[in-house]
């Protein structure tokens, strides 16, 4: 699901580029999210092992992230909705699944040359449950989390987990 990773990225930098007015010290932006595409799930992908085959997700998502932007940096929080379909690529074989999610995002950002940098914590959470058209149920859930330390700059928890049970 790598297209929903850059979300939140997408719109810290988008709200980070909004000009505020000269003497506004914060600025608060509401973004909503439509938007619908294609992820592949390659071998190396979390999914595709819990599946066991590669493949494809199809996902729709609706939601709202509520940016705060300052003059240094900008705390972000949303909510997604999302329906998805997840099937197997050409040659593989496997069930076909359709569900939804629910992800939650929270975090405060600093805009840098490689991208928004989470400063000092991020995270995001994730659970779905989708039904397969074999009648076997999946349910996943993902959890990210970053944590900078404020004195060093440096990473100090970059954490990113996918379970995963097919049943």
């Amino acid at each position: 699901m790598s297209a929903r990773l850059r979300v939140p990225v997408a719109v810290i930098a988008f709200a980070l580029l909004v000009p505020s007015a000269a003497a506004a010290a914060v600025q608060k932006v509401i973004f909503t999210e439509d938007s619908a595409g294609v992820s592949a799930m390659d071998e190396d992908d979390g999914m595709a092992r819990c599946l066991g085959y590669t493949g494809y997700i199809f996902e729709q998502r609706h939601g709202a992230w509520k940016v705060t932007v300052g003059r240094t940096d900008a705390h972000v929080e949303g909510e997604v909705r999302a329906s998805f379909r997840i099937f197997p690529g050409t040659g593989q074989s496997g069930a076909t699944y359709t569900g939804t999610y629910v992800e939650h995002d929270v975090g405060r950002f600093v805009p840098s040359e490689e991208g928004d940098v989470p400063s000092p914590n991020a995270m995001f959470q994730l659970r779905a449950t989708a039904r397969g058209d074999d009648g076997s149920l999946l349910r996943f859930q993902m959890l990210g989390q970053t944590h900078l330390d404020s004195r060093t700059g440096l990473v100090r928890r970059d954490r990113f987990t996918l379970r995963c049970s097919v049943t």
